[in-house]
Order: C-alpha cells, then structure tokens, then sequence
C-alpha cells in the first residue's frame, strides 16, 4: 500500500521576495529621518495544513480526465396538455346564473343547457337539464368567463352560445337562450381535384345527408344510406360509367367526369326531391382523346331488350336472351383505356365494362336480349 501525505505550505512575506517592516522598525525610521541605521527585515512564521492520510489500493492510476466531457442533464419530455379535456372546476364559489330555454313554439322542457367556464386555455363544464317550464338555474359557481349553449335532440339547437362574466362573490347573471330548428335533408358535391385538365378522368363525390343535432349540441348532416343520387352535364363535360348511383352507409356516391374543353363547367344533382347545381373547378388545356375516353352511355335501365345487330354502346351488366337459338354474340368491350373484341357463345353474356357494335357470331342466331342486372 502506498501512504499519501499532503502537506501545503504557505509562505507568505518570503516567498513573494518582498520585506516587511515592523513597528519599531518604522518608528525608528521617523525618528531617525530615515538614515539612522540598519533595518532588519521580518519574515512571518510559516504555517502548513496537514491532511489526514489517504490509502489508495495497490496498482491504483488516477485517470486523466482533461478532456472529459460532461453532458448537460436534460428533462424527461412531459406529455403534451389536451386543452380539448375539460380541466377545471365550475363549482366552489357563491355566484349563480339561470334562465329559460326558449324554442320555436315556446319554452323547451327537457333541453340540456352547457355551462362552461374559461381560464386561459383550459376549461371546465356542467350540464343542466331544463324543468317543465323550460327553466334552468345553477348555483355555487366560482367565478370568471362562462359561455351557454342549449339544445335539445333531435331538431333543437343554439348556433350561437352566449358569454357572461361573474363575480366569484355573489356574481349573478340571467340568460335565455334561443334555440332553432334544424332538419330536413340537403343534397351536394365537390370534385375531389382542385386543378382538373380537360381529357383527364376524374371523381366527383356526392352527398345526401339529413340534418339534426347530435348528442354534444353539434348541427350534423348524417348520411342516408342506399338512396339513388342522379347527376347530370350542364355541358362541356361527360359522365364516365353510370349516371345514377346509390350512396353507400355514409351517403357519398361517387362518379367519374371529364372536362371535353377547357373553362368553368358544371353538373347538377337530384335525389328524391332534393336538387342542387354544383359549379366545378376550371379545366386546365389539356389534350382531349375521345377514343381513349369511355363512352357517354345512353339510358338503358335493367329490364330494357336491345336486338342484335346494334350499335350501342350499353352500359355494364347482365344481359340474357329472351328469344330461342344459339345466341352467339360477338362485341367491342372498352377495357382501360381502348374497344377491345369479345364474343360469347352463349344466351347469356356480363361484361364489366360498356359494350358496342354487337353482331352475331356466324351460325348462330341474331337474338333478343333482355338487361338483367
């Protein structure tokens, strides 16, 4: 074992190579006009601070630690704060506010009133349901900022909430609030590109809603699902694939359009009795193919027969013989973006895509068919 003994030495007069005088020394100087003799200089005693000794283990190497680096102690990352989470109380004072919900054929029993109190960002609420008379009270409210809003499910609702400030002491305050009706159904569209360029296909997204108020206050169009929504050219623009289509569990339905020219087009919707004319986003020049393009299909509703030869074009489906023969048929089916030929041999023939120029196949009969589906 290696013993350390540290031992620090101060020297203070001596070793800055510098004299001290002494009292007498100094007198004597005054006295004598500074001539009167030898002065002798005076050195401070020294003084050392002994340590206590340290054992070290044997073989032991301090490490050098010059060019050590600490890095800065860093916080863990804290959640971020949900301020859409009510967070504050809304009781514990002495204020108190009331009043009376008021609808389109008078005051609304059973309406939920929303009281909601405001600190910076963060929030707390209550609610209230009204009495028979439509009245509504609440008390023991600290104070500050409130906003109120009311409705009642499925066709009552305040579009506009109303403000109040209360003392936290005594603060009072009367609101009547107005509620409105809000129902019925409502029909519209938007193309689903900002920026179309004529010759481009491109999808146009329908939608039939019906109007009421949600279980939060909220005024919401819920979609009705499996009604028909037809949509029409007001020109310079054709439907790609079928003109009428149900809307899905949503209420959307979509379809696909093309601008034939450049400008400002537009379509129009009908479902039921709901219409709605929808202006579209300008097309953009663009190169404009008709035989690349899908054909515009005429009405042809399922239960319709067409007799072979025919033009067409037909719009996809099933489609079945309803005269007796071989029914051979051959025809120019539109895959992608081209007719392409296909026949069948049957008295019965589905093809996904339109069909045109429908002949019969050599030896079989010209026959009659019947859109099934």
């Amino acid at each position: 074992m290696v013993l350390v003994t540290l031992v620090v030495g101060l020297v203070l007069a001596s070793s800055l190579g510098c004299s001290v005088l002494s009292e007498d020394a100094v007198s004597d100087d005054a006295l004598e006009g500074f001539g009167g003799g030898e002065v002798a200089p005076s050195t401070a005693p020294e003084s050392s601070v002994v340590l206590p000794e340290v054992t070290l283990p044997e073989g032991f190497v301090l490490p050098d630690t010059r060019s050590v680096v600490l890095p800065p102690v860093l916080g863990r990352p804290q959640p971020a704060i949900d301020r859409s989470v009510p967070r504050l109380p809304v009781r514990g004072g002495s204020a108190s506010m009331g009043g009376t919900v008021i609808g389109p054929d008078g005051p609304v029993e059973g309406a939920t009133v929303r009281v909601e109190r405001f600190v910076g960002p963060d929030f707390g609420r209550e609610d209230i349901a009204t009495n028979r008379d439509g009245r509504w009270e609440i008390s023991g409210l600290l104070g500050g900022r409130f906003r109120v809003r009311a409705w009642a499910r499925p066709d009552l609702a305040s579009l506009d909430p109303q403000a109040a400030f209360l003392a936290n002491e005594n603060g009072e305050a009367t609101l009547d609030i107005p509620v409105e009706r809000h129902e019925g159904e409502q029909l519209q569209g938007a193309l689903d590109l900002a920026d179309p360029v004529a010759g481009q296909i491109v999808t146009f997204q329908a939608l039939v809603s019906r109007i009421e108020v949600d279980e939060e206050g909220i005024v919401r169009g819920v979609g009705i699902e499996g009604r028909d929504i037809l949509l029409g050219v007001l020109g310079g623009i054709r439907i790609v694939g079928p003109k009428q289509v149900p809307a899905n569990a949503e209420g959307f339905a979509t379809f696909s359009v093309v601008c034939l020219v450049a400008g400002v087009h537009g379509v129009t919707l009908r479902s039921g009795d709901l219409t709605a004319d929808v202006e579209l986003p300008e097309c953009l020049d663009g190169v404009v193919d008709l035989e690349a393009l899908p054909p515009e299909l005429p009405e042809f509703e399922v239960g319709a027969t067409l007799t072979v030869p025919s033009a067409g074009p037909y719009p996809p489906g099933t489609y079945t013989a309803t005269s007796p023969g071989n029914c051979g048929t051959s025809f120019q089916e539109f895959i992608g973006d081209r007719w392409a030929n296909n026949v069948s041999l049957g008295r019965s023939f589905s093809p996904s895509n339109p069909i045109r120029n429908l002949t019969a196949v050599p030896g079989t009969a010209a026959c009659t068919f019947r859109r099934a589906a």
